[in-house]
């Protein structure tokens, strides 16, 4: 994979590029996130679960969100 990242990147892919998590951390966030939303609870975002599972360090969840543009206010309205 390219050191690029690009706006359709997932967060749990660029996490991994970024060398916070591994594949396997990704993985087993997306099967707690899964589980939780057939059981009826709220959906959690990968990165909230993740920092939850000790994979991400605080400061790391917020660089990898800081490489995401933000959105306009145009849009946000």
């Amino acid at each position: 994979m390219s050191g690029k990242s690009s706006p359709q990147e997932k967060f749990g892919e660029r996490a991994v590029r970024m060398g916070f998590a591994t594949e396997e951390q990704v993985h087993e966030a997306l099967e707690l996130q899964r589980s939780r939303s057939r059981s009826g609870g709220q959906h959690e975002l990968i990165g909230l679960i993740l920092l939850g599972m000790g994979a991400l360090a605080n400061d790391q969840l917020i660089r990898v969100l800081k490489t995401y543009p933000a959105e306009s206010d145009d849009i946000a309205q």
